[in-house]
């Protein structure tokens, strides 16, 4: 907490201009999903720098080409997104909380990047939020989705993943981007504000016919296995 309250005052010019930009573009129909995304893009990576965070990328040339694929990454802290938006130059969507849709700032940042709320405390509406990314995928866009539902309390250690949230791929039959967060918690739990390095790898991508056959259990474990190898390092 420490962090963002230091990130937000130094980076205050920022924040104000970010949340003018969000409401303007939230409010008109002519800006495309990419100016938006690059938009905040570079108010993330300025406020990153005003958080003394450091962002490493390794394996960005992992990242398909193409667009159309999902991203399932270990999810650590509220920096994570930050980490992630900075990492990636190509526009995604997230799967985020539904609560999170009453924050003022974030509420609005998640609607103008077109993301995806979700409610786990209904089977309904979460079925339909990974049918919504199905849909997303198979028209061409990009999803960030967080399989372990939560935050890890446990420093890198990943917890285990909820195998709903894969069906979204085998139903779109796409591309899977495992994605793996190292050290994105120090930001949010340290009680100082020194430089802080977070480690983003991007792993290489699964095709539909490397895991065709199998079901969400059994991809999340292979997802989650690929994942472990790099946090064991």
């Amino acid at each position: 907490m420490k962090r963002i309250i230091y990130m937000f005052i130094r980076g205050f010019g920022t924040v104000l201009r970010l949340v003018v930009n969000v409401n303007k573009m939230g409010k008109a129909d002519n800006y495309t999903q990419t100016e938006k995304y690059e938009v905040i893009r570079e108010k993330v990576v300025e406020l990153n720098k005003a958080g003394k965070i450091k962002i490493e990328v390794h394996g960005k040339e992992n990242l398909p080409e193409k667009s159309g694929y999902i991203i399932f990454s270990n999810h650590q802290s509220v920096f994570d997104i930050l980490c992630l938006i900075e990492s990636d130059p190509t526009p995604f969507s997230i799967v985020y909380k539904m609560e999170i849709s009453n924050w003022i700032f974030f509420g609005n940042v998640m609607k103008c990047l077109n993301s995806i709320p979700i409610n786990r405390k209904s089977k309904r509406q979460s079925i339909e939020a990974i049918r919504s990314v199905s849909k997303r995928v198979m028209n061409g866009a990009n999803v960030l989705m967080f399989p372990e539902g939560t935050w890890s309390k446990i420093g890198n250690e990943l917890l285990l993943f909820k195998s709903g949230s894969f069906k979204s791929a085998i139903w779109a039959k796409c591309p899977i981007v495992p994605v793996v967060l190292i050290d994105a918690y120090i930001p949010y739990q340290s009680h100082n504000t020194k430089e802080a390095t977070v480690k983003v790898y991007y792993l290489k991508p699964l095709y539909y016919e490397d895991y065709i056959g199998l079901n969400s259990k059994e991809l999340s474990e292979k997802i989650r296995n690929s994942m472990l190898r790099v946090t064991k390092k």
